[in-house]
């Protein structure tokens, strides 16, 4: 697997007074979830003059972690270089789903899923390595879009026909 350099996400950066502006200092009634290294908070910021939804990630782990400092970077690398509608890092509304709505987004996923993959020209294809209900988000319209990127693999395109070992995580439920 590749690593990823950080200073390539320097133009990324969005200021720590905005996040803690967004996320009211990381309140606990912003709180949307815990992951394995920090919760997940959620708010509103202006960017591009425009009030966007964002989910910030708060680390939890105060010693430094090199594998959990490589994920991170994944997770900022993937989230960066793939653009697809079924890709984004937003948590939508929480309703019941019909059959077929949910058909939609098994459909919607699985096109995100060839993308990464196989379908674009680049130099370097995914293996996501994350697929479950917790990395499944879904827009207010119920659009699905992939998150979670920090367990990825990234390799080489001409690799992206071999079979791969990959190990199972305790994430997110039963794996």
């Amino acid at each position: 697997m590749s690593s990823v350099n950080p200073d390539d996400f320097a133009h990324l950066k969005i200021p720590l007074q905005d996040i803690l502006y967004a996320t009211n200092n990381f309140d606990e009634e912003n709180l949307l979830g815990e992951a394995d290294f920090g919760n997940h908070y959620g708010g509103r910021l202006w960017r591009f003059r425009k009030l966007i939804e964002i989910q910030a990630q708060r680390w939890s782990n105060k010693e430094k972690d090199d594998d959990i400092e490589q994920q991170f970077w994944m997770e900022i690398f993937m989230l960066s270089s793939l653009k697809h509608k079924n890709l984004v890092s937003f948590v939508g509304d929480s309703m019941m789903l019909t059959w077929v709505r949910r058909l939609e987004i098994c459909v919607g996923i699985a096109q995100a899923l060839s993308y990464i993959h196989y379908d674009e020209p680049r130099a370097f294809s995914v293996i996501h390595r994350n697929i479950n209900s917790e990395t499944i988000l879904l827009t207010d319209n119920f659009e699905p879009k992939l998150s979670e990127f920090r367990l990825s693999m990234k390799i080489e395109a001409s690799q992206r026909h071999h079979s791969f070992h990959v190990e199972k995580f305790g994430i997110g439920g039963d794996q």
